[in-house]
């Protein structure tokens, strides 16, 4: 970390890479980062570059829907909003508007359905579609949305169909009369459909594949170590006796709302006579590699990237 100082040929700074920063650095320090082929200084809390930064960068995101309301009364389980990832060429002072959508409300009717959750997005870039809403008892038909909600329970007028999921963003939800899991496989989980006594619904998992990135951000269901979001909601059956299993990732149990910030589908209501859960609202975060250049959001840094998680609408400033 040697500073060379030549009147000829000018002053060569210290330099490191982003794993050799000085492990105790002086408020005002700076070098040469070769990680990032950028000069930084230490500003007292963090690593920051200096001077005008003209390049654009990586900037990676997720982004999920707030999810779907749980149904009333032999009712299914919400829809978790729907699940993006990506990235986008981020220039410096650009402007992304984040917003961050609302879970649906629980249904309180028989005849109903439980409310679809609110879009989240970044901008333009990505627009996570918020998770249907669950049908209700005399097989009311759940919502379409980023995962669909669940059907809800047999009756004279038939079971109820599960909510169709956005490609791309989640999976259908059960039919009224369908036993078992709905969704999963790395997306949103769809909702669990209401059934008759002794077969329970279980809502669908939702996506662990960004698991580092709710380690790092301390976001998502933490499952034994592994951070799951945009999980379905489930319900029990008509007696209130079985109940399905919520799915990883904020999904909501038997008339238990979803997780705030993680996109899962609000529990529906087995039992009559009793309203169904809200969906969880949903959640943005952007990374990019490197010490913070950005601003918007609670910044955390770790494993050679800095994060900007959003659980509010807001701003973020490249």
């Amino acid at each position: 970390m040697a500073i060379t100082l030549d009147g000829t040929n000018g002053m060569t700074n210290a330099s490191w890479t982003t794993a050799g920063r000085p492990a105790s650095p002086s408020t005002g320090q700076f070098g040469y980062n070769t990680s990032l082929n950028l000069l930084e200084i230490w500003n007292g809390s963090a690593w920051v570059a200096v001077g005008d930064q003209t390049a654009s960068y990586s900037l990676e995101y997720i982004v999920v829907g707030g999810g779907g309301g749980g149904g009333y009364d032999v009712g299914g389980g919400g829809g978790a909003g729907g699940f993006l990832a990506g990235s986008v060429s981020a220039t410096p002072a650009s402007t992304y508007t984040v917003t961050i959508g609302a879970g649906g409300a629980g249904a309180v009717t028989s005849n109903g359905t439980g409310g679809s959750g609110v879009n989240s997005s970044l901008g333009s870039v990505a627009v996570a579609t918020g998770g249907g809403g669950a049908g209700s008892w005399k097989g009311v038909s759940a919502l379409s949305g980023g995962s669909g909600g669940g059907g809800g329970g047999i009756d004279t007028g038939g079971a109820g169909s599960g909510g169709s999921g956005t490609a791309g963003q989640g999976f259908a939800g059960a039919n009224g009369t369908s036993g078992g899991f709905s969704g999963g496989n790395g997306i949103g989980g769809g909702g669990g459909g209401a059934s008759a006594a002794g077969s329970a619904q279980n809502g669908g998992n939702g996506t662990s594949a960004y698991s580092t990135w709710g380690a790092a951000t301390s976001t998502g269901q933490n499952v034994g170590g592994t951070r799951y979001y945009a999980g379905g909601g489930a319900t029990s059956d008509d007696s209130g006796a079985s109940a399905g299993t919520a799915g990883y990732g904020g999904g909501g149990a038997t008339n238990t709302a979803g997780t705030a910030n993680t996109g899962g589908g609000g529990g529906g209501n087995g039992v009559g006579g009793q309203f169904g859960g809200a969906g969880g609202s949903g959640l943005v975060i952007v990374r990019y590699l490197g010490s913070t250049r950005g601003s918007g959001g609670t910044i955390v840094s770790s494993g050679g990237y800095t994060y900007h998680t959003f659980t509010s609408s807001g701003t973020y400033t490249a």
